[in-house]
């Protein structure tokens, strides 16, 4: 499959209801940008808790305090998370310590706990395997929204009167090279959102 035959077939649909297919394409459009962006994220989100990006260190906690939310009626709060602040420690001596270091944290921990982290500059990402997995399930999440994404922009599916799902699938332009590309796309990222959701 080349660029152009994909553009090819966005060029030329077998069918000629253009118009119903635009609120489609555009939802295709903005589907592809969001999931191109949360897949960046999960990437990096998964190099930091392996420790193949940022520096490495230790978080000792010295208090920490609740995250509230309120909702919508104003009455009513609930915990969102917890904001943990202490000293950052580099596992690189040449690095000085970080004494007023903050650390988000999905659970309340005691003062003098001991957490390792990554901090890419900004934040400071928790290390090890829960957060790697936990990552690479949304980064393989993104990867079904993209394919998602390049479908209803390719074929206009996705409009609130729009074509049916059917129809589109079955009249998609180049569909004997396309059909087995959006499919394999779809199968690997469910197969790794999957593995790696266990692996938590």
């Amino acid at each position: 499959m080349t660029w152009r035959t994909v553009l090819t077939a966005f060029a030329r649909p077998r069918d000629r209801d253009t118009p119903r297919r635009l609120p489609g394409r555009f939802f295709g459009l903005v589907l592809i940008a969001l999931s191109l962006s949360l897949g960046v994220y999960f990437i990096d989100q998964a190099l930091l808790a392996t420790g193949n990006k940022g520096t490495h260190g230790t978080f000792t906690v010295v208090r920490c305090a609740e995250d509230l939310q309120t909702g919508h009626s104003g009455r009513s709060t609930r915990i969102r998370g917890f904001t943990c602040t202490g000293t950052f420690r580099p596992a690189d001596s040449g690095t000085s310590p970080d004494p007023s270091a903050e650390f988000p944290s999905q659970s309340m921990r005691d003062a003098g706990d001991e957490v390792a982290v990554q901090w890419d500059g900004t934040f400071y990402t928790r290390t090890g395997g829960e957060v790697a997995w936990s990552a690479a399930t949304g980064a393989f999440v993104t990867l079904i929204t993209l394919t998602a994404g390049a479908f209803c922009l390719l074929t206009g599916f996705g409009g609130r009167w729009g074509p049916r799902f059917s129809d589109c699938w079955e009249l998609m332009p180049s569909g004997a090279v396309l059909r087995p590309v959006f499919l394999s796309f779809a199968g690997v990222g469910l197969i790794g959102a999957v593995v790696f959701f266990c692996l938590q």
